[in-house]
């Protein structure tokens, strides 16, 4: 039987055994959030004191945030701007780390644990993008609270707002999403109209023009009971997949050379091929598709290998990467990280691992033009936006 080994070691120093095979890791039986990010710690919401950055998995407190059974791609956001990140748990309350004034908490005060927004155990979803959260009660009332340019927080303004400030109407959804680059929000109400709201340089709301809107505008089609939903793009109940607005890099799949003319860009959504699309993932410059066979496909910008095909070449038509996979999400500074788990339970980052240890593999500044794993059985993938990168481990 090994000795025990007894002492004093950071988060760091604990992964680094772990990787080196020194030391094992049992993951308990409920789900837990696990967390690996750069930036400051505040953002990672785990009270770390040294180094503000973690290139390895660091946990967060708590036992009862939403996980895969929660739809954790919904529910589960992560900001960046003053670095900053949000959660819902399962019993419908909301949580943030960071700036409070991105926070919701009405202050400006940093919060390096997690904090709750208000009393409220009503919550659904929620969703943040750079500066902006957007969030939706059990009742379908919808609300949104932090910085705005283009009328993203949908109060026919450009006011911040500290806390939570209710968007008209009471059927909103819980399909909620909000984007960075030129910061687009939508919803889905419950009568499968769908609805947007912000910035509209590239004809990101979906309304054949590019005019930015800071109250929600209803986007033509009929768009009830989708599949999956990420800011600008769709799938509908039928598996069609339908994206619009910036497409300099071939990001929206169809099959165009990339050139920044404005007759690349959509200003209306626009089918991709194919009608049996699952889940989808989207940047300002890349999107990520799921099939129903479990089929991975990536489209558009490739500089940092995000693309997961071992080169650097964009694409502009879905290409496949391999293996059989359950879901996928993408964002980062400059949203080229890529983050999936397969349906075996492995996890696996590519892309732009920045000098922040983006990757969670234990390395800084080195980035991975194709999928690299992580250590662990893991349950699903959360979010990643600015710096952070999110998964669930356990059951």
């Amino acid at each position: 039987m090994a000795a025990t080994e007894k002492g004093v070691w950071n988060l760091q120093e604990v992964r680094d055994k772990q990787l080196a095979s020194e030391w094992a890791y049992d993951a308990p039986s409920s789900s837990f959030n696990q967390t690996w990010t750069t930036g400051a710690s505040a953002m990672l919401g785990v009270s770390l004191s040294g180094p503000a950055s973690r290139s390895s998995p660091v946990q967060v407190p708590g036992t009862s945030w939403g996980g895969p059974s929660s739809l954790a791609s919904i529910k589960l956001s992560t900001g960046v701007g003053e670095l900053f990140r949000m959660w819902l748990k399962n019993d419908g309350t909301i949580w943030g780390a960071g700036s409070g004034r991105k926070l919701g908490q009405n202050n400006p005060t940093t919060y390096s644990s997690p904090k709750q927004l208000g009393t409220g155990t009503d919550w659904r979803s929620l969703s943040t993008s750079w500066a902006q959260t957007v969030a939706v009660k059990t009742d379908g009332t919808m609300y949104s609270w932090g910085e705005q340019s283009y009328g993203e927080l949908g109060q026919n303004n450009n006011t911040v707002y500290s806390s939570p400030r209710q968007i008209p109407g009471t059927t909103w959804g819980e399909w909620v999403s909000t984007a960075s680059g030129y910061n687009v929000s939508m919803n889905i109400k419950t009568d499968g109209t769908l609805w947007a709201w912000g910035g509209n340089n590239w004809g990101g709301l979906g309304q054949n023009d590019r005019t930015n809107r800071s109250s929600p505008v209803q986007i033509p089609g009929t768009w009830s009971d989708p599949k999956d939903m990420a800011s600008k793009s769709v799938i509908k109940s039928d598996g069609t997949l339908w994206s619009w607005g910036y497409n300099r890099w071939g990001q929206l799949g169809l099959n165009e050379s990339s050139a920044p003319s404005f007759t690349k860009h959509r200003s209306s959504p626009t089918q991709l091929p194919g009608t049996t699309w699952s889940k989808v993932s989207r940047t300002f410059s890349n999107q990520f598709g799921i099939k129903t066979d479990g089929t991975l496909w990536v489209m558009g910008k490739n500089d940092y290998g995000q693309m997961g095909q071992g080169d650097d070449i964009n694409r502009s038509s879905p290409t496949q990467i391999t293996g059989t996979w359950k879901n996928i999400v993408s964002g980062g500074t400059p949203g080229s990280s890529v983050l999936g788990v397969k349906t075996d339970g492995t996890l696996w980052v590519w892309g732009n691992a920045s000098n922040q240890g983006a990757m969670g593999n234990n390395t800084r500044n080195i980035d991975y033009s194709s999928p690299v794993q992580l250590p662990g059985n893991w349950s699903d993938v959360g979010a990643i936006n600015g710096y952070g990168l999110t998964a669930f481990r356990g059951v």
